[in-house]
């Protein structure tokens, strides 16, 4: 939409095919990683050519890692089909090493597959919500780079409504709604735990219970006074109680929180029942629901 004299002199923008701006790229790097963005134009017909020219932009830049984009690569579900072009468009990038994502729209659906070429993965992914109330109620696809983890983070966020996308929302095969979400010996170590809750909450099917096992604990000093708890308040002094206060929220519950302080953290979450259901000498058993 926007011409080429619109981009020229800014600094990530890198180029374009032929004598329009449809087939562009862009060069930016973030969090100490070097990128490359490749833009195709949607073509039910795809052209050799424009192919031929985003090949030789990947080669070109062999230690940028490299995304592409088109208005409709793949279908919706998971694994979804490559879209004409969406299948001509990875076979002909395939080979190259530093291509590791596409992106895409075109239906109201969500989609993704992962494909493997020579022992290097390419992960392809449809997010589309233009079907949804107000044209899609704000919702964006979210990416959150993770190097240190080797990981992607991806959520469907809408600012209008400040929250995540839930299966209420309708999304076509949304797959973030879940019967049963389970925390082990964890959520005494979070900076915010109510906002995990909250989360957790968002992510929870009608219906279903999220589990939450944590360190044996009574509810007062007096309750802790056994060789068990002394070994875990040790824990919790070194590591648990640190943990939490390196993170936004800092609330420090430690492994010795016990179940009433737990139970309230998971209620501030927006959990009505909630309630402990087992014991054992070194940890109980929270099942809360909605």
């Amino acid at each position: 939409f926007f011409g080429a004299a619109r981009f020229a002199g800014r600094s990530y923008w890198g180029g374009h095919y032929g004598t329009d701006n449809t087939n562009n790229y862009q060069l930016f790097s973030a969090g100490g990683l070097d990128f490359i963005a490749v833009h195709l134009a949607y073509d039910t017909t795809p052209n050799a050519d424009i192919l031929d020219w985003a090949d030789a932009l990947l080669k070109a830049h062999p230690h940028r890692r490299a995304l592409v984009t088109s208005h409709w690569i793949l279908g919706k579900g998971n694994p979804a089909a490559f879209s004409t072009q969406g299948a001509a468009i990875y076979h002909r990038l395939k080979g190259n090493p530093n291509l590791f994502l596409m992106l895409c729209g075109h239906i109201h659906a969500e989609g993704r597959r992962s494909d493997t070429h020579e022992g290097r993965t390419v992960h392809s992914v449809l997010s589309d919500y233009q079907g949804l109330p107000n044209g899609g109620n704000g919702f964006l696809r979210t990416f959150t780079f993770s190097p240190a983890r080797n990981r992607i983070r991806v959520e469907s966020w809408s600012p209008t409504l400040q929250r995540a996308a839930t299966a209420a929302d309708g999304l076509p095969h949304f797959d973030g709604s879940y019967d049963l979400v389970t925390f082990f010996d964890c959520l005494h170590d979070m900076g915010d735990p109510t906002a995990i809750a909250r989360h957790v909450r968002q992510r929870l099917a009608p219906g279903g219970t999220w589990m939450v096992v944590e360190p044996a604990a009574g509810d007062s000093v007096a309750d802790n006074i056994n060789p068990i708890a002394r070994a875990f308040y040790a824990f919790s002094t070194m590591v648990c109680v640190p943990v939490s206060l390196s993170q936004p929220g800092r609330a420090g519950l430690g492994a010795q929180a016990g179940p009433a302080k737990t139970i309230e953290v998971i209620k501030a979450g927006g959990f009505g029942d909630v309630r402990v259901v087992a014991n054992s000498a070194t940890n109980f058993v929270i099942a809360a629901r909605v």
